[in-house]
């Protein structure tokens, strides 16, 4: 099989015609470079190069063939420039899939701010697509979702943060004024929860469970309508965590109030997922450090 240093050498001797100054441009001697043309031409079953004395003239045979050569090389010269380009593209670029895009939306948009020079994906990863997350997506970089939502062994984790659980009500709601609402208070009023196939209702499901209480379920209703939802029931309490607060993500709505919820041990950590001995690149490692650093705040 020819090489692409056998090329290399046939294209320079074609243009030059002359083996010393070919092999002095190559910092080879002339037999190793005429050696090389011998081995292509028994490749090829012909003739390149019609000697004349001293000199080395380009055939009929060797024209047609330095065609595709040169063809052959400026080809596999793209090819690497465009893999340069492609790895260089990666190395700024980060895809997050987020198990709420709209929870965590804020914090990605402040990065991509400050960032400038990073580019950032944000996707979303439903709570039904965590069994099957080995082979979601291979350009999958990082997982911002609940600390207990994945605990597949094959990825590594950063808890950034830890939330108690919050209530959100009209400022009709009997209990709007309070400065926190006890637990055994919460379970008597109707609640609007998120749709079953959420992390965050997973994780209200099982503490509602583990308090051995059963809610009074009022309908179902994802972060971005339940403002709206709460608007046409405000006999109804809406559940949240303390980084909807944090983020002032209801502080536009004028009618509802965001209370803490009291008499519960139980709170809610979010954590960085990446896939162990992944690289990460430049984006993914600068969007870690700086959660790490903002708690998505």
């Amino acid at each position: 099989m020819i090489s692409t240093l056998q090329l290399q050498y046939f294209c320079a001797l074609a243009h030059k015609q002359n083996l010393t100054k070919c092999a002095e441009e190559f910092y080879i001697s002339q037999s190793t470079l005429s050696n090389s043309l011998a081995r292509m031409e028994a490749d090829l079953d012909v003739r390149l190069f019609d000697r004349v004395g001293r000199s080395l003239i380009l055939n009929n045979y060797g024209k047609i063939y330095l065609q595709y050569a040169e063809a052959a090389l400026k080809a596999l010269e793209n090819g690497k420039r465009a893999v340069a380009n492609e790895l260089n593209e990666q190395k700024h670029k980060v895809i997050v899939y987020t198990i709420s895009p709209l929870l965590f939306s804020g914090p990605i948009d402040r990065f991509a701010w400050k960032h400038p020079e990073y580019d950032i994906i944000q996707r979303e990863f439903l709570f039904s697509d965590i069994s099957s997350i080995d082979s979601y997506d291979p350009f999958l970089s990082i997982i911002l979702a609940g600390s207990s939502d994945i605990r597949n062994t094959n990825w590594e984790s950063h808890e950034f943060r830890r939330d108690k659980l919050c209530a959100l009500l009209t400022k009709t709601h009997p209990l709007s004024n309070s400065s926190s609402i006890a637990f055994d208070v919460l379970k008597q009023y109707p609640l609007i929860l998120e749709e079953n196939r959420t992390s965050f209702r997973a994780y209200v499901d099982k503490t509602f469970d583990a308090y051995g209480c059963t809610p009074i379920v009022a309908g179902a209703s994802n972060y971005s309508l339940l403002a709206e939802n709460l608007r046409r029931k405000p006999h109804a309490i809406g559940l949240t965590t303390s980084l909807t607060a944090e983020n002032k993500w209801y502080a536009k709505v004028d009618y509802l109030s965001h209370i803490p919820i009291a008499g519960m041990d139980a709170d809610r950590g979010f954590s960085l997922f990446w896939k162990k001995d992944a690289p990460l690149s430049d984006a993914a490692m600068a969007f870690i450090e700086y959660i790490k650093e903002t708690r998505a705040i």
